[in-house]
């Protein structure tokens, strides 16, 4: 690593910010998607980011969608900062938010609060391909599969 690398790795801001789990569903940066949330501490989190966090989350996938009381342990370290742009009350226990994926985010510890679940989290470094005919082949099949598969299911938005 050069010193320019080193001194842009010393100056990333570790954030502390709510945590949003998410069950069988994955947000990616730039994305806009919306869902239902009714856990308790998914919607304390939710009100959490509003209020008191620039309306900022974290938002990492569970690791077994069967969990429903979910801890620091059971989801990834690897997420989103998501920003949320809009929630309405469904019901009594039931939102429903619209999140705009920011970036990747690293979280480096989880802190399971009374209310919601917390994480210090950076910026994900991602370094970018070498830029050659094999990573444009290796892009060419990458987008042949998921077009198949988004033929093949229809729950993917054609616009994806």
């Amino acid at each position: 690593m050069d010193n320019e690398n080193i001194e842009n790795a010393e100056k990333e801001e570790i954030l502390t910010i709510p945590v949003l789990p998410l069950r069988g569903l994955v947000i990616f940066p730039g994305s806009i998607l919306h869902f239902d949330v009714a856990r308790k501490k998914s919607v304390a989190a939710i009100e959490a980011a509003m209020e008191n966090y620039n309306q900022n989350i974290f938002i990492t996938t569970q690791t077994d969608s069967s969990e429903t009381d979910v801890n620091s342990g059971h989801f990834y370290k690897t997420g989103v900062l998501a920003k949320v742009l809009q929630t309405a009350k469904i019901s009594d226990n039931v939102i429903r938010v619209v999140i705009r994926g920011m970036h990747r985010e690293q979280a480096e510890s989880f802190t399971d609060g009374n209310l919601y679940i917390t994480a210090k989290a950076k910026t994900f470094r991602t370094i970018p391909a070498e830029k050659n005919a094999e990573t444009d082949a290796r892009i060419n099949v990458l987008k042949e599969m998921f077009g198949e598969m988004a033929i093949a299911n229809s729950h993917i938005p054609q616009d994806i």
